[in-house]
């Protein structure tokens, strides 16, 4: 009898490691950081808590778009500004600002002359659904089906949001990698030179001749330490794909828009 529960312990066991390796395969870097979860995983709830139900995110209806006042705000029929959910145009690559004109003028195009359905996110309701200063955050969804506030993260005019919390946020975060992988918009330079260069000396090594590229010490990694590839992924120092990464803190790369490698950071649950 024992000898039989050892054996269907090992199938169960090999049942299950096939199992995640086929989902790894099928799922590739859809299955692997970046995910909302890796930047912000919530407590662990208490053992026989209930967790309390959101309120149902109001749609409030849909509306005709006045007028663009910004890359992220718009005024709509009989609601006034509102704010799109997900959408941040203040960082971009290497965590420089992104050009605010250029998101105002897609977002024109994307919205002039459209009847948008305008819909609130439930992970938004402790404060009432809306912003610091009143408007509510929202989703602005096409007739054709598209959602403006992706749209605009997937063409590389703007980044998704990471100082909220909203639903939708795994989706921002995909649209925002391929946009990156893809090379469009802000991502279009990033893409060919993710990494600033490091600083040079001032006189070449000796035994060099002048114009050689020059050899800057490297610190060796800390704890919470990655390296950052010329590829734009940050890994962890015992990483195969780490090699002549720049050390920085896995913060920093986070704030930078460095993407997670898909080979030491395999689970999405993974936060560094």
């Amino acid at each position: 009898m024992l000898l039989g529960d050892k054996f269907l312990a090992s199938i169960v066991t090999a049942g299950a490691i096939g199992l995640g390796a086929g989902v790894l395969l099928v799922y590739g870097f859809d299955a692997v950081e970046p995910s909302s979860k890796a930047f912000n995983l919530p407590p662990p709830a208490a053992s026989g808590a209930t967790e309390k139900p959101k309120p149902e995110a109001p749609n409030l209806g849909t509306h005709a778009v006045e007028k663009v006042i910004s890359s992220t705000v718009v005024s709509v029929d009989g609601l006034g500004p509102v704010r799109l959910l997900g959408v941040d145009s203040s960082n971009g690559p290497a965590g420089k600002p992104v050009d605010p004109v250029v998101a105002e003028s897609v977002l024109r195009q994307l919205t002039s002359g459209q009847q948008v359905e305008v819909v609130c996110d439930p992970a938004t309701s402790e404060t009432g659904f809306k912003d610091e200063t009143g408007a509510y955050l929202v989703y602005l969804l096409r007739s054709d089906g598209t959602i403006v506030n992706v749209e605009l993260v997937g063409m590389g005019v703007a980044v998704a949001d990471l100082d909220r919390d909203y639903e939708r946020r795994d989706g921002f975060l995909r649209a925002e990698r391929e946009a990156r992988f893809e090379g469009r918009g802000i991502w279009e330079v990033a893409a060919a030179k993710p990494l600033e260069p490091l600083p040079p000396s001032d006189m070449p090594p000796a035994g060099k001749k002048a114009g050689a590229e020059p050899i800057v010490p490297q610190q060796a990694p800390g704890k919470n330490d990655v390296l950052v590839t010329t590829d734009g992924r940050f890994h962890k120092p015992s990483c195969k794909h780490a090699k002549g990464g720049i050390v920085m803190g896995a913060d920093e790369a986070r704030s930078k828009r460095y993407l997670a490698c898909p080979y030491c950071f395999v689970s999405p649950r993974v936060k560094v």
